[in-house]
């Protein structure tokens, strides 16, 4: 929920996803937090006041998308497990393993001023798929950073290697499209315990469900990204975005 220019980081993944063509949505929140449901419920009196003052251009923007239904699964706040992997093994009773479905994580995005995103690039492979960033030069130590062959499908995601030993320049930013049968993997890590530092990574399942023989396509990100998981990375995002949106 913090802003990224006017609008929450959140509303960003949410747009894209509608343009992808996503009909449900679902949140994974801690406890009964409520800061989530109450942005994405329709405020009224808001609506009413904007039109009184001539400003009804700003009511889109205000409103809840239409044609989609958002959940919202509630996280136990007394489960200490922490990681990637456990939001999207909370979702496992509402997959199927004959679907495909979209996983995204919710600090940061990948912004395109054309208006095209690239989760819709992503969902339109129509094929198990991960959205990779090219990052030309810099540290990438802090990433889970993706090995792929020539054509482009992936091997594996060394996570946050050390400098000098990463397989490739392009991190992966938590943006996949996988089969349902993925959280049979999700469940297999979960139940074998967290890694040795004490998280359940994501990346850890999707090597294994490639090791089982899934091809997962890499598919390049167009988009600027704007990564807010940290206080540093969320300033030089707004920063950027206030100059070039």
């Amino acid at each position: 929920m913090l802003p990224l220019g006017n609008r929450p980081v959140i509303d960003y993944i949410v747009a894209d996803c509608v343009k992808a063509g996503i009909t449900d949505i679902y949140f994974v929140v801690s406890g009964e937090a409520s800061q989530l449901r109450s942005f994405y419920s329709r405020n009224v009196e808001l609506e009413e006041m904007l039109r009184g003052k001539g400003k009804s251009d700003l009511i889109e923007s205000i409103t809840p998308p239409t044609g989609v239904t958002l959940h919202f699964i509630e996280q136990d706040l007394n489960d200490g497990r922490y990681g990637t992997t456990v939001p999207v093994w909370l979702c496992r009773d509402y997959v199927s393993d004959d679907e495909l479905v979209l996983v995204v994580m919710g600090d940061d995005v990948t912004y395109a001023r054309d208006g095209k995103s690239d989760i819709e690039r992503l969902v339109e492979t129509g094929e198990p798929a991960i959205l990779g960033v090219p990052v030309p030069e810099g540290d990438i130590s802090r990433y889970g950073v993706i090995a792929h062959d020539e054509q482009l499908y992936f091997s594996h995601i060394a996570e946050k290697p050390a400098p000098g030993e990463e397989p490739s320049r392009m991190i992966s930013v938590s943006k996949y499209v996988l089969p349902g049968s993925f959280m049979k993997y999700a469940d297999e890590s979960m139940r074998a315990g967290a890694n040795e530092h004490g998280e359940f990574f994501i990346t850890d399942p999707i090597n294994a469900l490639v090791d089982a023989g899934t091809n997962l396509k890499v598919v390049e990100a167009v988009g600027t990204y704007l990564d807010t998981g940290t206080v540093e990375s969320w300033v030089k995002a707004n920063a950027w975005l206030l100059e070039h949106a």
